[in-house]
């Protein structure tokens, strides 16, 4: 099979950044400046727009019509620039999704950095992207009119070296699996799909959001006796706040709502709009408008193994990062239902821009004709952890719960554990929170510190601080003896999981020292070459690249930093590789009941973590669960329950 490896360079008066690949390709004022390919180990070649181009289709015609595979770095955008642009202005075939191969795909199925240029460097490829002529093409990628014959080689250059730079990337690093290559082939239909979205609610809200919020910066303006004319002016905020006897020490989110209840007067209303005003959430409406399909839906919103372990990741509107509700899902569709028929009535009875914050997730509805069905996995994670384990204590709990769902369940059992009350039930609702925050958030070696701050997040009361722990790297803090006792009960009822941490560890390390793979439970651990790998029960493979263990005994290895978002040298240790572990063996679960669903002729729309939406012109809760919760033969044993609902918008 040839592999041709191509790559485009266009311009347009859409922002691709706000647009994305798949409303870029398909705005009216895009075009292709020049294409570059490569066939095989050839020579690569390029050609500008018009005359030049048109020349090359019968070659590029002849390609696609013998099945050559057809390679690009972020493929979406190459593929959405050949459908909308190449084919219907140049007469080229249409090129099947099946003929297409993504090497970002490939990086990022082994951790590497995702973008062309760290790539290549991660990988210590021959061949570099053309940093000087990347320069060149941001300058003209906005332009419209014509272009220097001069400046338009030199981009072609640019085309041609990128090139061969995804050219080496791809020698360097396998294909992906086969059944992971069709997991890749979903993700591009997904994100050709996408997910129909309620354009004139977006339109109104926007107009309100900027009505609203020009009408509370008057009034901070003016409360301020001139001094604060926009609520995201937090220093100024702050220095104000202070000299009326208000002291704080920021003013994030969690700050100002603990000083909302110990404030009054000005002081408590300046607090209220810097709270509705810094909702960063409401520009959401705006990126709803600017991705915007013609035919009213938003693409290209998912991002194939954003995360290391083999879970999408969003761009665009980032619908994995929406902003949770604290009203229910029927009064954000009432609230919806009234801001489309009339606005100014929604302006009296919520306020505004709170309310609209709440209400994003509700802009996502189905296709007309279609039912929209949300899908989410119960407590994935905690099950998976104590299968991978052998933790038969903990599955058994799970299996009874789903079994006989009015029996106590899991966190029940927990929470009688923790207060030594065998009397507690579902109806404790403080107690079982505590039970179930310490089964979902213990299984990955969380020490009390981190316990603590996370339970403070979901706002689980653990009462006083009176005990000193020390944090991962030394620092000592109080937490509540609560929290200790908590982790504490969590590994002394379930022991198999924190053996199963060392034992990870211990499997990684001589994996990373011997030539032979190296058997822990359900997983194996092997060296390919300078890539350290976890191979999973469903057989896919998750990577650590560049493994080393240093002379204090810890693992490194080399990732993309979270925060940093740099290429560096990071550490692991047994609860996070088990961690790891889950997530991918969570997310392979979750692929299986995709295509389970896609057979049945369920679209599906998105995921987010271990939630699937999904439409049909038809279907059932019933006939979702049956297949959600039919266990991969490779899973046998690990108990999967799932909740399912037909609704009128998504919702969380």
């Amino acid at each position: 099979m040839k592999r041709i490896y191509i790559d485009f360079e266009s311009r347009s008066q859409a922002d691709i950044w706000t647009t994305g690949a798949y409303r870029y390709a398909e705005d009216p004022t895009t075009e292709i400046l020049c294409l570059a390919w490569a066939i095989d180990d050839g020579p690569v070649k390029g050609v500008i727009h018009g005359k030049e181009l048109k020349q090359a289709i019968p070659e590029l015609n002849a390609l696609v019509k013998e099945g050559a595979e057809f390679h690009a770095h972020n493929a979406f955008f190459e593929r959405s620039i050949w459908k909308f642009q190449l084919t219907p202005k140049y007469g080229a075939l249409p090129i099947p999704i099946r003929q297409w191969r993504c090497t970002a795909a490939k990086v990022s199925a082994h951790a590497l950095p995702r973008r062309l240029e760290h790539a290549a460097i991660a990988l210590g490829c021959v061949q570099k992207k053309d940093v000087e002529g990347s320069k060149l093409m941001r300058s003209l990628c906005t332009t419209t009119g014509i272009i220097e014959s001069a400046k338009l080689r030199r981009l072609l250059e640019y085309c041609e070296q990128d090139v061969r730079t995804e050219r080496d990337i791809d020698r360097a690093l396998p294909d992906l699996c086969p059944s992971e290559q069709q997991v890749w082939f979903m993700d591009q239909y997904l994100n050709d799909t996408g997910v129909y979205v309620d354009k004139p609610a977006v339109e109104i809200a926007i107009r309100l959001i900027e009505e609203e919020t020009k009408e509370r910066n008057e009034e901070l303006f003016q409360l301020t006796g001139g001094l604060i004319n926009a609520g995201t002016k937090r220093e100024a905020i702050k220095k104000y706040l202070e000299s009326k006897g208000v002291k704080l020490p920021n003013l994030q989110k969690a700050t100002v709502k603990d000083a909302l209840s110990k404030t009054s007067g000005d002081n408590l209303r300046i607090l209220q709009l810097r709270q509705q005003l810094s909702l960063t959430s409401n520009a959401k409406y705006a990126a709803f408008l600017s991705a915007l399909s013609p035919d009213g839906r938003i693409r290209d919103l998912l991002v194939y193994h954003g995360a290391s372990t083999g879970r999408w990741s969003g761009k665009l509107v980032q619908i994995q990062n929406l902003v949770k509700a604290s009203i229910k899902p029927d009064e954000i569709n009432q609230a919806v239902s009234l801001l489309k028929r009339t606005p100014d009535g929604f302006k009296q009875l919520y306020e505004t821009l709170p309310t609209l914050s709440f209400c994003i997730r509700g802009m996502l509805i189905p296709t007309p004709g279609y039912k929209m069905y949300i899908t989410d996995f119960a407590a994935i994670e905690a099950r998976v952890v104590m299968w991978l384990a052998g933790e038969e204590k903990g599955l058994g709990l799970f299996r009874q719960q789903d079994k006989d769902p009015t029996l106590p369940d899991i966190y029940v059992h927990m929470a009688r554990s923790i207060y030594h009350r065998p009397d507690l039930t579902k109806k404790n609702k403080a107690e079982r929170q505590l039970g179930k925050q310490t089964v979902l958030g213990s299984g990955f070696g969380m020490g009390p510190a981190k316990f603590q701050e996370t339970c403070e997040k979901y706002e689980v009361d653990l009462g006083p601080k009176t005990a000193e722990v020390s944090k991962f790297g030394g620092e000592t803090v109080k937490v509540s003896p609560l929290a200790i006792k908590s982790v504490d009960m969590y590994r002394t009822t379930f022991p198999r999981v924190p053996r199963f941490w060392y034992e990870m560890e211990a499997a990684a390390k001589r994996a990373i020292s011997s030539p032979a793979p190296q058997q822990c439970g359900k997983i194996v651990w092997y060296m390919d070459k300078e890539f350290l790998r976890m191979r999973l029960p469903s057989g896919r493979t998750i990577v650590y690249h560049r493994p080393k263990i240093d002379i204090e005994g810890k693992i490194s290895f080399l990732a993309v930093n979270s925060i940093t978002n740099k290429y560096e040298i990071e550490h692991t240790w047994g609860g996070k590789l088990v961690e790891n572990a889950t997530q991918a063996v969570a997310r392979d679960i979750m692929v299986a009941t995709m295509f389970s669903l896609i057979r049945a002729g369920y679209h599906i729309l998105f995921t987010v973590h271990d939630e699937l939406v999904v439409e049909h012109t038809g279907g059932s809760v019933e006939e979702i669960l049956n297949l959600v919760t039919s266990v991969p033969s490779w899973a046998e044993g690990c108990p999967i329950n799932a909740e399912s609902e037909q609704v009128e918008r998504y919702k969380k």
